[in-house]
């Protein structure tokens, strides 16, 4: 089992998140995840690259469960849509 403080590369990091490495670069660039640089390397904290993935995932369930109290509160909830293609 890794350790609480077992650092990931970049690309470890998101296969981890299952993002590309260019959207993980943009994410420790605007400091949303926390990283060190090693060298030239960056590397990401297991830790801290878990708790951003829990974070996000609250954010979308809270989001979710308003969009959903949105809908019954408006009657719209088990509206279908006459109209079901996408494109």
């Amino acid at each position: 089992m890794p350790s609480a403080r077992t650092q990931l590369t970049v690309r470890e990091a998101a296969d981890h998140l299952g993002v590309s490495q260019l959207t993980l670069m943009k994410l420790l660039e605007r400091e949303e995840i926390p990283c060190t640089v090693v060298g030239k390397q960056r590397r990401v904290l297991l830790d801290d690259l878990i708790a951003y993935d829990t974070d996000l995932t609250e954010r979308r369930k809270a989001g979710l469960r308003a969009a959903t109290q949105e809908a019954a509160e408006d009657g719209s909830y088990f509206f279908v849509p006459s109209d079901t293609q996408t494109r």
